[in-house]
């Protein structure tokens, strides 16, 4: 049978239907069935008065009656704006700060490297480092104050509460968001800077008129991101405040929670997380001139920042815990030891650990960190193979409908992420996988809204000669996404695998809410749940096990720091 010339190629119904509904098919199960039925469950939901133990009664508008008057909701709502007003503002500005100065100084990977570091682990092991740090008795930073003033400052009070978080975050967030922007500030042309200086410009007018503009694609970007992650805090707000002092820092997504799986009314639950979709939709070697001086001392200042409180981490965990109470100013380990560690890991008697301090509780760390693997492995795999699949779909096949498919993929992104996980939690118990690594990993593994816009647009930029190519050569349309467009979109597939995998690896929330036993339990919520066990007094032991969890994710980090650091400047480019 001859093969086809370009022309007839050409000539062929542009219809790839069939082909196009198969590529989508497992993104469009993940999309359906985690995504758009939870979205309708949960509207249904919010009309009923549902416990998981007796089957839901409609109860009409009840539940919105009821939150228009509950003091607690509205005091929710106040505080979760009240935090998101600070996370953005403070975080853009240090984030655009930190891209100039990188822009400005260095280009170093090692440099974005240190920033970057405090996004790789979790925001449960963030929470933990800076509430020792934070700590009014002990903690660092109140040794400083008490050394300035005489006084020491409760920063987990009502009034400082928020802020407090808030800055937290920034601070774990603020390198992945500097990278983003300084992707940005890389595909800036030269030549505009050499126009501006040739017109007598100055930098100060430059920035503003040529630099800000010209990032307000990727300043979207992170402004999008913020909004949408700032309405979806917990982690933090769960291992320091639980929501207290006096309702001071119950986030709309903690008092949701709440509602749901601690006093199991998720009908109210429900008819919140309604309520919140609705709220939420070139340089040479110049003299050094005394700005360029201050711009170092700057970001001196903002990786010692960076750096020191994951120290602060290590000295804690090899101190004991009579030592820390002895020295608390100490910058060295007081009393070197690693009997934290021996409690975490189970290595010290029940009268051992009571005697250092700790409570006799343990992580079974090799169980845990397998856990990890295993549900970070499937996540990745999965949603990345699958995104690619639907990726291809919508930007190299032609089929009816599938713009307005996509729109539909595009339409889930804004849909904060506590109305999805009531009802994915009452399908994964339908099917009987609470509890399960399958369970954990299930409603991401398919693919994210994120994943499929993020490959289309690089499948998109591949130019359709080589496709043609291959297919006159005989090649199939499916050999052609295996072997040609994969291949050649390596980077932005591999840049997609890490960041799903990092996410992935410090998910906190799900799997809190589906793991109940060690069967199931990744790092994170293992790390949580010694951290219920131990003393408050315990903060070798709650250190040790901190460092424990940010271990393999910072080992990781160690020997993959340049391809990381440049996959995370990536995704700003497009």
């Amino acid at each position: 049978m001859p093969l086809p010339t370009r022309a007839a190629l050409r000539r062929r119904p542009k219809d790839d239907r069939v082909l196009g509904l198969a590529f989508i098919l497992p993104a469009g199960i993940g999309l359906v069935a985690f995504y758009i039925w939870p979205l309708i469950r949960g509207v249904w939901l919010s009309f009923t008065e549902y416990n998981l133990l007796t089957p839901a009664t409609f109860t009409g508008v009840d539940n919105y009656k009821r939150m228009l008057n509950d003091s607690v909701f509205w005091n929710a709502v106040k505080v979760t704006l009240e935090y998101v007003i600070i996370n953005i503002g403070v975080q853009t500005a240090v984030a655009l700060l930190i891209a100039v100065l990188m822009q400005r100084l260095t280009r170093s990977t090692f440099m974005r490297a240190i920033v970057l570091t405090p996004y790789l682990v979790s925001n449960v092991v963030v929470a933990m480092l800076w509430l020792w740090i934070l700590d009014n008795i002990l903690g660092i930073s109140n040794e400083i104050i008490r050394a300035l003033t005489g006084e020491s400052v409760n920063f987990f009070s009502s009034a400082l509460a928020i802020p407090t978080i808030a800055l937290i975050n920034v601070w774990r967030h603020m390198g992945y968001t500097a990278l983003l922007i300084f992707a940005g500030l890389q595909a800036i042309p030269s030549t505009v800077y050499e126009a501006g200086k040739v017109d007598g410009a100055s930098q100060w007018t430059m920035f503003w008129r040529i630099t800000m503009p010209l990032l307000r694609p990727i300043l979207t970007l992170v402004l999008i991101m913020t909004i949408i992650g700032s309405f979806q805090v917990f982690d933090t707000v769960s291992v320091t405040t639980q929501g207290g002092p006096v309702n001071a820092t119950r986030v709309l997504q903690y008092y949701i929670y709440d509602m749901a799986f601690s006093r199991f009314q998720f009908g109210y639950a429900s008819a919140m997380a309604v309520g919140l979709l609705k709220d939420v939709r070139l340089q040479g070697r110049r003299r050094p001139s005394v700005g360029r001086v201050l711009a170092w001392i700057m970001m001196i200042a903002i990786l010692i920042t960076t750096v020191l409180p994951l120290y602060g981490v290590l000295r804690t965990a090899l101190s004991s815990n009579a030592g820390i109470s002895s020295d608390p100013a100490s910058v060295l380990p007081v009393d070197v030891n690693v009997r934290g560690f021996e409690r975490v890991f189970g290595m010290q008697t029940t009268q051992e650990a009571l005697d250092d301090g700790g409570s006799g509780a343990a992580i079974n760390f090799w169980l845990y960190l397998r856990n990890s693997v295993v549900v970070a492995t499937l996540v990745t795999v999965g949603q990345v193979f699958f995104s690619a699949m639907a990726a291809c779909s919508f930007a190299r096949l032609r089929w009816k409908g599938r713009d307005l498919i996509f729109g539909v993929f595009l339409g889930v992104l804004m849909v904060p992420q506590i109305f999805t996980l009531l009802p994915n939690f009452v399908l994964v118990k339908q099917l009987h996988l609470v509890d399960s690594l399958l369970g954990v990993a299930l409603p991401t593994m398919f693919m994210t809204p994120f994943a499929v816009f993020f490959l289309k647009q690089f499948f998109m930029n591949i130019p359709r000669e080589l496709e043609e190519a291959a297919l006159l050569d005989g090649a199939s349309k499916v050999r052609v996404f295996l072997q040609l467009i994969l291949p050649m979109a390596k980077a932005p597939i591999t840049t997609l695998g890490i960041i799903t995998y990092i996410t992935a690896w410090n998910d906190y929330f799900w799997p809190l809410l589906v793991s109940y036993t060690d069967s199931s339990r990744v790092l994170t919520v293992a790390v949580s749940v010694f951290k219920s066990q131990a003393p408050t007094t315990d903060w070798s032991g709650l250190m040790s096990a901190t460092l424990v969890a940010a271990l393999p994710m910072l080992l990781l980090f160690a020997v993959f720091a340049k391809r990381i650091v440049n996959s995370i400047g990536f995704t700003g480019i497009k």
